[in-house]
């Protein structure tokens, strides 16, 4: 089981957040997840309620577990803490600026998940190396981060 975190830019993609709802809803009836954190950088309007805890990103110093990113520019803020993190970077979700993808590369604990087979091959354009998988949606992202525990 892992205590999983999951973090975005803004929460304002009320289908993104669907997909993240869903996700943890059936990581915990599976017993993957034993916990779950959702971290934001800028707080919108939500409808229904977050099945986990909801955290300004300046709290994210008290996380330690797997944590997945959607943006290269927020990993690259993130590879700074020094907390036991294992960082998975959603390719294609967020920004896909090229020089914080790159960055973003440079550290080797860092695990690379595509949004599609084109984004993957773009990644690996981009940066030479490989994503661990794909997933069109959140759907069954947590047992790509769970097996690499």
């Amino acid at each position: 089981m892992i205590n999983f975190g999951i973090y975005l830019d803004t929460l304002k993609d009320e289908d993104l957040l669907e997909d993240i709802k869903r996700e943890i809803v059936r990581g915990k009836k599976e017993r993957i997840i034993k916990d779950a954190s959702l971290f934001y950088e800028q707080i919108s309007f939500i409808r229904e309620p977050v099945p986990c805890g909801m955290f300004h990103s300046s709290d994210i110093w008290n996380f330690s577990g797997s944590l997945l990113v959607l943006s290269a520019t927020a990993a690259c803020k993130i590879e700074n803490i020094t907390n036991n993190i294992r960082m998975y970077v959603g390719y294609g979700w967020g920004d896909r600026n090229v020089l914080s993808t790159i960055k973003a590369t440079n550290n080797s604990q860092t695990k690379f998940i595509a949004r599609t087979p084109e984004l993957a091959s773009d990644f690996y354009r981009v940066t030479g190396k490989q994503t661990l998988g794909f997933f069109p949606s959140l759907n069954n992202v947590l047992e790509i981060m769970s097996e690499k525990e």
